[in-house]
């Protein structure tokens, strides 16, 4: 079990490190990419508090997965509103 814990932690690290990485080199990384790397960021310092036993990290990891969803939620909302602009434009 520890094994998987470790394996899906670091693929979600290495999620949110391309994420970072794309952002950094001044691509334009999608706002619900962004939601999404830190709800899984979320999740996997979740899953390191229950082989830890950190309240601290359980703490974090219950905010990150709530902020990446909220951004998500956000990013929704605006390509809902953008959708009638762009059928009228076209």
């Amino acid at each position: 079990m520890k094994k998987l814990s470790v394996i899906i932690v670091l693929g979600i690290v290495a999620v949110v490190g391309a994420s970072r990485l794309m952002g950094s080199m001044g691509y334009r990384v999608p706002e619900s990419v962004k939601g999404k790397a830190g709800e899984l960021k979320g999740k996997a310092e979740q899953a390191v508090s229950k082989v830890t036993g950190s309240d601290g990290t359980q703490a974090r990891g219950q905010i990150d997965e709530a902020t990446g969803r909220t951004r998500e939620t956000i990013a929704e909302i605006k390509d809902n509103a953008r959708a009638p602009i762009k059928d009228f434009r076209s």
